[in-house]
Parts: structure tokens; sequence; C-alpha cells
């Protein structure tokens, strides 16, 4: 690769599932490179389709699900088909007007932006896949391998640009295609990530801005580790996790709660520039989170996986929820844009409010433990919204007192709370009052949280019964 000479850049679909256009910050390096005349973008046509496909599904998946929904409806004895029918053709409106805008936005903001050559499908390319195909030759793995076809006219689009064009990039996760591009002498990076933090390319997006002192300063504030506790983690919402701990089928589970981030460790070594005056530092963190699994009935019953009030999914599976350990691998970005580094002094403390953080998409996800249910003596995080300071509330500590009991169908259902009252050291009054409704006995039916001139972000552990449950309260 060559960066005195125009880089032309082919990208595989595989890059782009493990790295969406609308999340990652290397997408807007890609687009400085472009507009400085160092980049070329092709998007060859089969990667596009198939791009643009996955993009549809999950909006698609989320349309069928209710149409499904309504033409159960319309089965039941009291339901008015007919409003059902006009709900039925609004969905089926918004449907097409939401497909409708996720490809404009692909087309948009990313083959726009980047300015990216479309690649078509040529005459030639089908002569030259067809031929590999019944050979095997690369990339198909082996003799009439259908599922390779895709990748071998991508392959196909690869070899007519480096024909022409002898600084050609690849970027690829896939293997087989990845070493036919090899052997055609492309440059082959299997990450956008990788790319992006290649020397050459650091070089030119370093913008040459000396701010050591900056570095230090973010180092000696502990600004990070600060930013990512009180960040919530929004990029692990209804994230898959996968693990042989998990007793579902395909042994995953849906994250549905985050905890608060706990120890974070940043790797300024590997500091990241991606243009624009922003900055990455490579960051890892431990992260409890609750998540969502299907258990087979007879498992579940054949086996002491320690669920509480399983739900009926349907009539073979229930729907429990259970709390694990992530180790999370990802960068933060930050923006200094705002920060004038020709002037000598920076005071950063007056400045703090211009400097701007974001979690760039989640790298890596590894699944630590199932977390283990925890005794009361563990701590509320309780923030002051007046000065931010931290407070930790022993849960321990709290006065629970039932305040109410009603007889019902399964027995007594029970309504407990406790208040907890203190002024933090700015002067500002701070009251929580938590409630917890348990039915049947020994099972925590709903929870809520009452909060006075603070913000929570830690579950609260507390004993009911000597079954000790966990709760959170928002």
């Amino acid at each position: 690769m060559d960066t005195t000479q125009l880089i032309h850049l082919i990208i595989d679909t595989s890059i782009l599932r493990a790295e969406p256009y609308y999340k990652k910050e290397e997408y807007k390096s890609l687009e400085i490179l472009v507009n400085k005349g160092i980049l070329k973008i092709h998007l060859p046509y089969i990667v596009e389709n198939e791009y643009v496909e996955q993009l549809k599904e999950p909006y698609l998946k989320k349309f069928n699900s209710i149409k499904d929904s309504l033409k159960d409806l319309k089965k039941r004895h009291s339901t008015n088909t007919e409003e059902v029918a006009n709900i039925e053709e609004s969905i089926t409106i918004t449907e097409s007007n939401t497909v409708k805008n996720v490809i404009e936005d692909f087309e948009t903001n990313f083959c726009t932006k980047l300015g990216i050559e479309k690649l078509d499908i040529e005459p030639h390319h089908a002569k030259e896949v067809f031929s590999k195909y019944f050979k095997g030759f690369t990339p198909f793995k082996n003799k009439k391998s259908r599922d390779d076809i895709p990748d071998t006219f991508i392959f196909e689009c690869v070899r007519d640009i480096k024909s022409k064009e002898s600084n050609t990039v690849v970027l690829v996760g896939d293997g087989e295609l990845s070493n036919a591009c090899k052997k055609i002498n492309t440059t082959v990076f299997k990450s956008l990530e990788d790319f992006i933090k290649h020397s050459e390319i650091q070089n030119i997006l370093t913008e040459h801005i000396q701010f050591s002192n900056f570095i230090d300063y973010l180092k000696s504030n502990n600004s990070i580790e600060n930013f990512l506790e009180y960040h919530h983690i929004k990029e692990l919402e209804n994230i898959t996790i996968r693990n042989h701990q998990i007793p579902s089928d395909d042994n995953s589970a849906q994250i549905t709660g985050i905890y608060t981030p706990e120890n974070i460790e940043c790797d300024f070594a590997k500091l990241v520039h991606y243009g624009n005056k922003k900055i990455g530092v490579p960051v890892t963190f431990d992260i409890e989170v609750t998540a969502q699994l299907f258990v087979f009935k007879s498992d579940y019953y054949a086996e002491d996986y320690g669920f509480s009030s399983p739900e009926d999914w349907n009539d073979h599976y229930y729907s429990v929820e259970s709390e694990y350990l992530l180790n999370v691998e990802s960068t933060v970005i930050i923006d200094m844009s705002q920060i004038d580094f020709s002037v000598s002094d920076i005071d950063f403390d007056e400045i703090s409010d211009e400097i701007t953080m974001s979690l760039n998409a989640i790298s890596d996800i590894e699944v630590a433990e199932k977390v283990a249910k925890k005794s009361k003596n563990e701590d509320i995080k309780c923030k002051c919204k007046q000065c931010g300071k931290v407070e930790h509330i022993p849960c321990g500590d709290l006065d629970w007192e039932c305040v109410e009991s009603e007889e019902r169908g399964m027995g007594a259902e029970n309504h407990y709370s406790a208040n907890y009252e203190f002024t933090c050291d700015c002067g500002n009054n701070i009251a929580l009052e938590f409630d917890t409704w348990e039915y049947p006995v020994g099972v925590i039916n709903y929870c809520d949280a009452t909060l006075k001139g603070c913000e929570i972000d830690k579950k609260c552990c507390y004993e009911l019964n000597k079954e000790p449950q966990r709760n959170w309260f928002y």
C-alpha cells in the first residue's frame, strides 16, 4: 500500500456486517481520506445488495411479527376485523416507508458521503465464476460449492480493479476470499479498524497536534474512567451474548439490563487517530448485565439453575432472566475539536465541559461468568444531581417495613417500603423511597423507586423471608 498514490479500496460484506457505517468512527476517517484525495472506495454489486438486505432484515422481522399477531387477533371471537384490517393496511404502508428510509440512509450517509463507485457484474464475470465453480479453484473451497458463488463474483471485481490499479487494497474478513486476493498481490486487511490503525494511515490522520499535556490531564483525572462509570452503555442494549454457561438451546441470551462498568483499564499506548481532532483510547472493563434466555421446561425442572419467577413463553419453553459478568473491549472517542492547542498553558479544568466523549461500537465481548446472587451488603450508588458526588448506601442499612398486605389467589401480596435520607456535602437534600411488592410470598413481583435530588445506577439487594432477592430500581 502506497499512501503517496491514490488507494483503491474495495470493501467486502463481512466488513460492513461487523462494523456498521452508522456506528463506527472509522467510517468518518474514511470520509476524511476520501476528501483528502487519498482514497477511492469501490463497492461490488453483490456486497451492496447483501448488505442492504441485512440492513432491512431486523425491521422486516418486527413488521412480520406484528402482522402475524394481527392475523391471530382477527381469529378471536370479539375482534372487530374491519378495524384490524385498517391497522394491517397502515402497518403495510409503514413497513414500505421504513424500508425506503433504510435504503435512502444507506445511499446518502454511506455511498454518497464516501463518494463510492459501485461495481456492476460484468458479462465476463459469469464465465470466470463458473469455470472456477466446476474446478473448485479459489475462492471456492471445493468443487460446486454454491455458497461460495457470491464471494467469487466479488473476487472478479477485485481482479478487474487490480488489473488497472496497482495500489489496490481489499477489506475482507472471509479467509478464502482473503487468500484469493493475496494471490493476485492486493493488500488485504481483515477489518476496517486494522486499516485505520495502519501506521501510514495514522500518520495522515494525526494532524500533527501536540496534545501530550491533554493526555496527561486525562490520565491524572481519570476522565475516561469517570465517563464510563456515568455513561449508560447503550451499545450493549439488546446484544446477544453466547457462552456454554448459558443453558438455552443455542447457549445464547439477550441483554435486557446493564449495570455500571468496573475494573476499567485504558491503553493510552495504543491511542488511535481518527482525524478532525478526534482520538480513540482502547478500553477494557467488566460489566454485569441481566439477560433474557429461553430454557426448555424439562431442563428447567431437571437442573438447579437457580432462576426465579420463570414466565411461560410457549408450551415447551420458559422465559427467564439471569445475570452475567462480561469482559468488554471498546474504544472511547475523545473529541478535541473545541480545544485550541496553539494556546500555551491551557487550563483543561476550565474547558472540561467542551471535551466530549463517546463510546465506539463494542469490539469484543466475553462472558466471564454467571453472577451468583449477592448478599444484602451490596451498596447502592447514589449520585447527587447538584454536585455529581457519588454516595455509597449499604443496602443492609435500609429499614424495610411491610406497609400493606392483601390476600390473593396464590396467597398474600405484601407491599414493603424503605426510606433513606441524607444531606450531601454540597448542601443538597437527598431522599430515596423504595417500594417492593412480593407476590406470591418469596417472589418479587414489582419494584419502584421515588428519588429526590439524586440518581441511582445500581441494583439493590435485600432479604425477604430469608431468601435473597435482587431488584432493579430506576
